[in-house]
């Protein structure tokens, strides 16, 4: 159950984080459909308020500062960050399911496939087609859900009717007596649950062992979880930053492996190294402190933003240059964290791997660049047909982006000389 309510949260962060072929794009104060101005194709929203009030045929993205309400139909997914409340009343419905993290979810109306959000507070008292996964303070299901109820909560309270299994981890769980679970009903806490005598559940009531305490079991989860869309976040920033070296840096990984290789595990055990003797061999106090505290500043930068070049490259290569820069770098970052939730040892490696090779392509990046800046100049300088081609020059692409454009060049000219 763990990885797999895992498993449903990187899902949620990836949807929020990798960017598609959009069909439209708002910036605006206010987002809202309403009759006079309904949806017919996927939106993709930023705004500081959301109301959806009569049909959007497709899926929302929306990142609100406030609240998003749903009171009409939204036909496809919604994939939301609030930082407020997002509320689906008792008029609306979502074909798809809904995906995100918000301050406060609330379903009143109805949900046609999954519910997977991290919250301080979650509320149902509308219908889920099939499972409702979630992470946060409280949860309170009132309503029903088609097939499982999962996740880590701080409090819950269950009186609803679940087409099968509840399995939670809570501190404290109360059970209506209006409570139907087809299934098993698995709760693993600190204490035992409030069962009202009404509450029917046609497979095993039963708490399970837990092996730490409760808070603290949930507080890792919810920092590995944020942590996870925090990092994407930043790496998604740091590549909108650096359109011109990333791009090089991600291509270095497929492109010049060994090179990336060989100087990215210098760089990481060499500094260390080349610190701790700088460390040793000065005398005063204070400038082996300074050395020390330079030193992990250094380690901390490496570490946030050392692997992101890495992991674009290994998403790329998954995706086959479908994905662009961007989504290859979300793919990237949900393979690796599942591989260290799945295996933490092969994690460990992968993880080693990733700094290594990301710090060495934005080294061997950097030093490229740098040595083609006098060619650059040189052709400046040289005017005519030189300064055609320094104007003509391109940052390297992504490598399999960069491959695709050499065989649609290649194609290109054949296609000339056919005709020629």
């Amino acid at each position: 159950m763990r990885r797999r309510t895992y498993f449903a949260l990187a899902l949620a962060a990836v949807a929020l984080a990798t960017p598609r072929i959009v069909t439209d794009v708002v910036d605006t104060s206010f987002y809202i459909i309403d009759e006079d101005t309904p949806g017919d194709e996927d939106a993709y929203v930023l705004a500081d308020f959301g109301s959806v009030e009569s049909e959007l045929d497709g899926d929302l993205t929306i990142a609100v500062y406030e609240d998003l309400s749903i009171s009409g139909t939204v036909t496809g997914d919604v994939v939301v960050a609030a930082g407020g409340s997002v509320i689906i009343t008792d008029t609306g419905f979502v074909g798809g399911s809904v995906r995100g993290v918000a301050r406060r979810v609330i379903i009143d109306g109805r949900v046609g496939d999954d519910v997977a959000v991290a919250a301080i507070s979650t509320e149902v008292r509308g219908t889920i087609g099939r499972d409702l996964i979630g992470a946060g303070g409280s949860a309170d299901v009132f309503g029903a859900v088609g097939r499982n109820v999962q996740g880590w909560f701080f409090r819950s309270q269950i009186d609803a009717i679940v087409g099968n299994d509840v399995d939670v981890r809570v501190g404290a769980l109360d059970v209506g007596a209006d409570t139907i679970v087809a299934g098993d009903l698995l709760y693993r806490a600190d204490s035992d649950a409030a069962v009202a005598d009404g509450a029917d559940v046609g497979g095993t009531l039963a708490r399970l062992p837990t092996r730490s305490p409760f808070v603290v079991r949930v507080s890792l989860a919810l920092f590995t979880i944020f942590g996870l869309i925090a990092f994407t976040l930043l790496g998604l920033f740091v590549l909108t930053l650096s359109r011109d070296r990333a791009p090089r840096a991600a291509g270095a990984v497929v492109t010049r492996t060994g090179r990336v290789a060989w100087v990215g595990f210098a760089a990481v055990v060499g500094v260390p190294a080349i610190t701790a003797l700088i460390a040793f061999a000065i005398q005063p106090f204070l400038a082996k402190l300074a050395v020390v505290v330079l030193f992990f500043i250094a380690a901390i930068v490496a570490v946030l933003f050392g692997p992101i070049p890495a992991l674009a490259a290994l998403g790329d290569r998954l995706t086959r240059g479908r994905a662009g820069l961007f989504g290859g770098f979300v793919v990237g970052v949900v393979v690796w964290r599942l591989i260290v939730w799945a295996i933490p040892l092969i994690g460990l490696f992968v993880s080693i791997l990733a700094l290594a090779f990301g710090v060495g392509a934005w080294i061997v990046s950097w030093w490229d660049r740098r040595a083609e800046r006098p060619r650059v100049r040189r052709l400046l300088a040289s005017g005519g047909g030189a300064e055609e081609e320094a104007d003509a020059w391109e940052p390297p692409l992504p490598p399999l982006a960069k491959s695709e454009s050499a065989a649609q060049g290649s194609s290109d000219l054949g296609t000339e000389s056919d005709s020629s």
